[in-house]
């Protein structure tokens, strides 16, 4: 199989938040996240918490914690994205290179890229944390991105801060959690997760 790296890059990062990502560096285990389904109900268990299918539309996918049934006032939120015609590593590739941009356009924040080289067991697959902005919040995106066989998906966890003033608690949040949610998300199941998101609509 012929490698596929995706050539991530993006804009400078406020100093707090690039410092803070310095940290976040450090190494550290974490397991995968769980997943489980009953009839037409699947939730996910990730960094210790339930997250609850909530909402789909063709290929996308999204679970809140309980409390946050309201999509429009969440502060915690898993999204599965399938991408059915993204069945090569370069394919992937440019997934994850159009999510990159679609960040970039919304004037978010690259706090860090990576992509995981091919081997000869498994195509790259990519990574990339963002701090979106947005008049009434700021939002930590972290997404995988990953090809098992000829499916592709994407696993993105989302942290939304409310209020005008959102900057340095969304520092503070992201020293003490951006670790973890990175070691999660890249120890996650995707081969499973994706099944039972499939069984939930």
């Amino acid at each position: 199989m012929r490698r596929s790296r995706c050539h991530l890059s993006g804009p400078s990062v406020p100093l707090v938040l690039a410092s803070i990502w310095l940290v976040l560096l450090v190494a550290g285990e974490r397991a995968s996240p769980a997943v489980a389904s009953s009839g037409k109900t699947a939730t996910i268990t990730f960094r210790s918490v339930e997250y609850m299918f909530r909402w789909s539309e063709r290929t996308q996918y999204e679970f809140t914690p309980a409390g946050q049934e309201k999509l429009d006032a969440w502060t915690d939120m898993l999204t599965v994205n399938l991408y059915p015609t993204a069945t090569t590593g370069e394919a992937l590739a440019s997934v994850a290179n159009s999510v990159l941009g679609r960040y970039q356009g919304t004037g978010g924040k690259i706090v860090r890229t990576n992509s995981v080289p091919a081997t000869p067991q498994a195509p790259a697959e990519h990574f990339i944390a963002a701090v979106l902005p947005d008049p009434k919040f700021l939002e930590f995106a972290a997404g995988r991105f990953v090809l098992i066989g000829k499916d592709a998906a994407g696993v993105i966890y989302s942290h939304r801060v409310y209020g005008a003033a959102a900057g340095q608690p969304m520092a503070t949040w992201m020293g003490t959690n951006g670790q973890d949610v990175e070691k999660t998300l890249m120890a996650a199941d995707v081969s499973r997760l994706m099944t039972v998101v499939r069984s939930s609509r």
